[in-house]
């Protein structure tokens, strides 16, 4: 993945660095993923990649500040579940994200017409 999309609690920055794969911590979880997956969700509803323009590490302080791109605007196309999903997802800590699961069901209700 690129940074613009990883979870804060996976990037590592470069006075962060130890031995392994450069960029990424060990810790990864599932719940990064959901982290990722509302990136995606967010980046489909604006048709902007998430910090456009902006320097590798650049992104990757903001991100581990706990900084996101702005929230979809309630006078958007998409639907509010969808915005409320995307919102859950990003959110800093990974406790406070949504699981995978939860993530999918939503998804499944706004395909239905």
């Amino acid at each position: 993945g690129t940074a613009q999309f990883a979870a804060p609690e996976v990037l590592v920055l470069p006075d962060e660095m130890r031995p392994g794969p450069p960029g990424l911590n060990a810790s990864y979880t599932l719940k990064a993923d959901v982290y990722s997956t509302g990136m995606l969700l967010w980046t489909l509803s604006t048709r902007v990649p998430p910090f456009d323009g902006m320097r590798l590490s650049t992104v990757m302080r903001a991100v581990k500040a706990g900084e996101r791109p702005p929230p979809l605007r309630a006078d958007s196309d998409a639907p509010e579940q969808w915005r409320m999903l995307v919102d859950a997802c990003l959110a800093h800590d990974p406790q406070q994200r949504p699981d995978i699961g939860h993530v999918l069901e939503v998804l499944e209700r706004l395909e239905r017409p």
